[in-house]
C-alpha cells in the first residue's frame, strides 16, 4: 500500500475520482474559473497573468475534509503553481524564480 502526506494514496485517488467525475464538481470548477477570470490566482496576485494549463485546486484537500464543491475551497492555479503547492514548495519562492526569468528575458533587473 502506497502512503503519502495524507495517508493511503490509493483510497484518496479513488475518492477523488468519485468527486471529479460528477456534474456538481464540473459546475463548481467552472464557477471557480469564472470567479478567477480564467487566470492563475497566485500569479495574478504577483502581477503576472497566466491563462494556459489551469488547474482547479482544493485549498483544503479533500483528504483533509475539504469541501469538494464549495468554490470558497477552490483556487485556480497554473500547472507550475499547483505542482509547487502540492509538493509543499513555497509559491512565493516560485514567483521570485518567475520574476528572475522574466528579468533575464527582458534584460532588466529589480
Amino acid at each position: 500500500m502506497k502512503t503519502g502526506k495524507y495517508g493511503d494514496l490509493s483510497a484518496a485517488k479513488q475518492a477523488g475520482k468519485q468527486v471529479y467525475n460528477t456534474p456538481e464538481y464540473r459546475r463548481a470548477r467552472l464557477m471557480a474559473m469564472k470567479n478567477a477570470n480564467y487566470v492563475c490566482e497566485f500569479c495574478a496576485s504577483q502581477g503576472d497573468i497566466i491563462v494556459s494549463d489551469l488547474h482547479c485546486d482544493h485549498i483544503i484537500p479533500l483528504s483533509k475534509g475539504g469541501a469538494p464543491f464549495d468554490t470558497e475551497n477552490m483556487q485556480i492555479l497554473c500547472r507550475t503553481c499547483h505542482l509547487n503547492k502540492t509538493k509543499g514548495r513555497s509559491l512565493r519562492a516560485h514567483m521570485i524564480n518567475l520574476q528572475n526569468k522574466k528579468q533575464k528575458r527582458h534584460g532588466t533587473r529589480a
